[in-house]
């Protein structure tokens, strides 16, 4: 009797506990849910269903995941893990109701144990206005796929560096990681693949670096690391190899073995500057070059020795805007009749007149434009503007002569590229005759075939066609046998013409002269481009080569200059180069001799060429009133303004302060400068 009375006894007591549970689940005021242990819903209170909006049955037997956002799935199923080996988690997120509604939530997962067993996990979801706030606030300073600071955090915590640094006088150091061909992995296996790598990615960079790394994820494949008060360089390059290392191994991803290898490049603060865009700037420089180096490298930015990457990158991001803000303008070099030293034709030039760069060459930016894709609109824009220029200049009754244009060969591979050509014509009403198209010999390796046929067709119209630097290809001689009746005219390669003379020892006379015959007995004319001395003229004469292009007659000019040669009757033979008289100045005082170039960092004297970083020059003349130095960057557009010096001879620091004198372009792209001193303390020196 007393053994049945406690088995009553004991029923009741369970029953009273299953009783009391079931009204702590159904009578809490927040959402509550019974999770199993592969996270499926098995049972909610009725608050989860009157705040999200589903009934009991279309709610039981969903996985919990499916209510989250994307981003927070993977964090929850690494907590929900850890619940179910005996932990209690909390974590903030979002449920997502039957009609889309958010609910904003901490919630807490507790595991469930049955007989000692943990068979699933208690959820409370606790819902805060305030938590939707941090929740915001969360999302607005992270990366919602790694879990990482964003780039607006990113910026923000360097923008502290900067004055902390300054502060307190340390350097600190910004890494800029590319992972390499990302962009075809993901779009070759799929950007939820890809999403998995950038985790990995992510977490890899934690376990690899010390705490005192601020890591970010920028954007798409791009990372950026914060490194407060290094010691030095050895440091940062220890620091970038063993992010490579660490990255370098294969990645298992899903059924997939990737190798992903990482570039980075690094800027030091304050050495490249005090602004947050500077320092991501000269990161961003030193990863191109980083790049270019090879795969799984590095690169640290030095200014004085990184000016060339800054220079091609800022110029890859202006030639953008380059045609829309009127910096490109077309310089015209005559095509001159030597019998009668009179202009016959012209070649446009193009030139661009950058604000910070001064005129940049087309040797320099051309090669910009077809890897970027925008050698098609600066060619368009070259042909018109050719046109629409020689028309004005009939229109003025000055000479009509033919104007040629360089073309690449994919522009002739475009399609309606002949019909986009007479257009051109009918819009700024130029006879086909005045218009002149010039190709290199090495284009047509790209697909002679079809750029043959498409100079037919121009050729038709009654446009002209040159081979440009003959010589410089392949196979040439083969060439001109292949091209007898494709071509009117054939430029002859500076190459040629820069060796002759009448003391020739190396036969160089007898090739250029076999060239010039063999052409003209293709009945093409010859136009001997490069001519620099009466000398070469002569020879050329001899040849009887009299069409001629080069400095000896003029360099290229801007339109309004070449006018002025056109309404010449003929054109006076120079000797010197322009501005070279000036040079007398500077050789009427005693000279320096110098028997090896002196190396020396230029830089500007101006205000608004602060961020221009110096340029290495060859000092080759030194004066008492000034000095003469060689540079590959022209800088006509400086005239006027005051370059400065900087030099160690005999470990001490040495400056000089002047102005341009005169300029020349001894080779193409090489260019030679006679410096005025202006401080009178230079010249007492």
């Amino acid at each position: 009797m007393c053994e049945r009375k406690y088995e009553m006894n004991s029923n009741d007591n369970q029953t009273n506990t299953d009783s009391f549970y079931h009204s702590l689940f159904e009578l809490h005021p927040d959402p509550v849910f019974f999770l199993d242990n592969i996270g499926v819903i098995n049972k909610v209170n009725s608050v989860f269903s009157t705040k999200l909006g589903y009934d009991n049955n279309e709610v039981i037997y969903k996985s919990l995941e499916s209510l989250l956002p994307n981003e927070d799935r993977g964090v929850y199923t690494d907590t929900f893990k850890k619940v179910l080996t005996g932990s209690t988690k909390r974590f903030h997120t979002k449920l997502t109701g039957k009609q889309g509604e958010i609910l904003y939530i901490r919630l807490t997962l507790l595991p469930a144990r049955k007989q000692g067993r943990i068979i699933g996990a208690f959820a409370l979801a606790q819902e805060f206005v305030k938590e939707k706030d941090r929740y915001n606030e969360y999302l607005a300073y992270h990366d919602s796929l790694t879990g990482l600071p964003n780039r607006r955090f990113f910026e923000e915590r360097l923008k502290v560096e900067i004055n902390t640094s300054k502060r307190q006088n340390y350097r600190s150091a910004v890494l800029y990681l590319d992972l390499d061909r990302f962009k075809y992995m993901n779009d070759t296996l799929g950007h939820h693949l890809g999403d998995l790598v950038l985790k990995q990615i992510a977490r890899q960079l934690k376990k690899c670096l010390k705490e005192d790394f601020f890591i970010a994820r920028m954007g798409g494949d791009e990372f950026a690391l914060l490194f407060s008060n290094f010691q030095g360089e050895k440091e940062l390059a220890d620091v970038s190899s063993r992010i490579i290392h660490a990255l370098e191994k294969p990645l298992n991803v899903d059924e997939y073995e990737l190798c992903i290898p990482t570039n980075i490049g690094v800027s030091i603060l304050p050495e490249v500057g005090g602004s947050v865009d500077s320092i991501l700037k000269y990161a961003a420089f030193a990863l191109y070059k980083a790049k270019a180096t090879g795969k799984n490298t590095y690169h640290i930015y030095k200014p004085s020795a990184d000016k060339q990457i800054y220079k091609r990158i800022e110029l890859e991001n202006d030639l953008r805007n380059a045609i829309v803000t009127n910096q490109l303008e077309l310089y015209y070099q005559p095509k001159v009749c030597s019998d009668k030293n009179q202009i016959v034709g012209a070649e446009a030039l193009i030139r661009w007149k950058h604000p910070k760069w001064g005129i940049i060459p087309p040797n320099e930016f051309i090669p910009i434009a077809e890897e970027t894709g925008m050698i098609s609109e600066i060619e368009r824009w070259v042909v018109y503007t050719a046109c629409k220029q020689t028309k004005m200049w009939q229109r003025r009754n000055l000479s009509s002569i033919p104007i040629s244009v360089n073309l690449t060969a994919h522009r002739f591979l475009e399609k309606d590229f002949v019909q986009t050509v007479i257009r051109i014509l009918e819009s700024t009403q130029l006879a086909p005759q005045f218009l002149e198209i010039e190709i290199t010999e090495s284009s047509l390796l790209v697909n002679d075939s079809t750029v043959l046929a498409i100079l037919d067709d121009l050729r038709r119209i009654g446009i002209g066609i040159s081979l440009d630097d003959f010589g410089t290809g392949y196979s040439s001689l083969s060439y001109l046998k292949r091209f007898k009746g494709k071509f009117d005219t054939l430029k002859l390669d500076r190459s040629f013409i820069i060796d002759l003379s009448f003391g020739d020892t190396a036969e160089d006379n007898y090739i250029t002269k076999t060239i010039i015959n063999l052409a003209q007995y293709l009945k093409m004319d010859v136009i001997a481009e490069g001519v620099e001395t009466y000398e070469q003229l002569q020879i050329l004469s001899n040849f009887k080569c009299n069409m001629i292009q080069g400095y000896l007659f003029s360099k290229p000019v801007p339109a309004d200059d070449f006018a002025e040669l056109l309404s010449l009757n003929q054109l006076e033979i120079k000797e010197d180069y322009d501005g070279e008289k000036d040079y007398s100045i500077l050789q009427n005082h005693r000279v320096v001799q110098i028997d090896y170039p002196i190396l020396a960092q230029l830089t500007f004297g101006n205000s608004g060429t602060e961020n221009i970083p110096p340029e290495e020059v060859l000092i080759d003349q030194i004066t008492v009133v000034g000095l003469r130095f060689i540079s590959k960057t022209n800088l006509d557009s400086k005239k006027g303004e005051v370059l400065i010096f900087k030099t160690v001879i005999l470990e001490e620091e040495i400056q000089w302060c002047g102005e341009i004198l005169w300029t020349r372009e001894v080779q193409p792209g090489i260019y030679q400068y006679g410096i005025e001193f202006k401080n009178e303390k230079m010249k007492e020196s």
